[in-house]
Protein backbone atom coordinates (compact mmCIF):
# COMPACT_ATOMS: atom_id res chain seq x y z
CA UNK A 1 0.00 0.00 0.00
CA UNK A 2 1.29 3.44 -0.94
CA UNK A 3 1.50 6.25 1.63
CA UNK A 4 -0.75 9.25 1.05
CA UNK A 5 0.79 11.99 -1.09
CA UNK A 6 0.94 14.46 1.81
CA UNK A 7 3.21 12.24 3.97
CA UNK A 8 6.50 13.40 2.38
CA UNK A 9 5.36 17.03 2.68
CA UNK A 10 4.42 16.59 6.34
CA UNK A 11 7.71 14.84 7.05
CA UNK A 12 9.67 17.64 5.41
CA UNK A 13 7.74 20.31 7.31
CA UNK A 14 8.08 18.71 10.73
CA UNK A 15 11.55 17.14 10.56
CA UNK A 16 14.07 19.30 12.42
CA UNK A 17 16.47 21.19 10.17
CA UNK A 18 20.20 20.51 10.11
CA UNK A 19 20.72 23.78 12.01
CA UNK A 20 18.26 22.71 14.73
CA UNK A 21 20.02 19.35 15.06
CA UNK A 22 23.45 20.99 15.26
CA UNK A 23 22.23 23.39 17.95
CA UNK A 24 20.70 20.52 19.94
CA UNK A 25 24.02 18.69 19.74
CA UNK A 26 25.87 21.79 21.01
CA UNK A 27 23.39 22.17 23.86
CA UNK A 28 23.65 18.55 24.95
CA UNK A 29 27.46 18.53 24.77
CA UNK A 30 27.89 21.85 26.60
CA UNK A 31 25.41 20.91 29.29
CA UNK A 32 27.03 17.51 29.84
CA UNK A 33 30.40 19.21 30.37
CA UNK A 34 28.88 21.73 32.77
CA UNK A 35 26.90 19.09 34.63
CA UNK A 36 30.05 16.98 35.06
CA UNK A 37 31.55 19.95 36.92
CA UNK A 38 28.48 20.24 39.15
CA UNK A 39 26.73 23.00 37.20
CA UNK A 40 23.08 23.12 36.29
CA UNK A 41 23.07 25.87 33.64
CA UNK A 42 25.33 26.99 30.81
CA UNK A 43 25.29 29.55 28.02
CA UNK A 44 25.05 28.21 24.46
CA UNK A 45 24.81 30.52 21.45
CA UNK A 46 24.05 33.46 23.73
CA UNK A 47 21.13 31.70 25.45
CA UNK A 48 21.04 30.41 29.01
CA UNK A 49 20.44 26.68 28.95
CA UNK A 50 19.05 24.70 31.86
CA UNK A 51 17.27 21.37 32.25
CA UNK A 52 14.04 22.08 30.31
CA UNK A 53 16.00 23.22 27.25
CA UNK A 54 18.36 20.25 27.52
CA UNK A 55 15.41 17.86 27.75
CA UNK A 56 13.95 19.38 24.58
CA UNK A 57 17.34 19.12 22.80
CA UNK A 58 17.70 15.48 23.84
CA UNK A 59 14.18 14.74 22.61
CA UNK A 60 14.96 16.34 19.25
CA UNK A 61 18.09 14.21 18.90
CA UNK A 62 16.15 11.08 19.87
CA UNK A 63 13.56 11.91 17.21
CA UNK A 64 16.32 12.20 14.64
CA UNK A 65 17.77 8.83 15.72
CA UNK A 66 14.32 7.26 15.29
CA UNK A 67 13.94 8.81 11.84
CA UNK A 68 17.37 7.53 10.83
CA UNK A 69 16.58 4.05 12.16
CA UNK A 70 13.49 3.94 9.96
CA UNK A 71 15.53 4.85 6.93
CA UNK A 72 14.39 8.47 6.75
Amino acid sequence: MRAPDQVPLANAAFTPSAEEVARAERIVAAFAATEAKGGAAVEVDGQMVDYPIVYRARALLETMREIAARGG
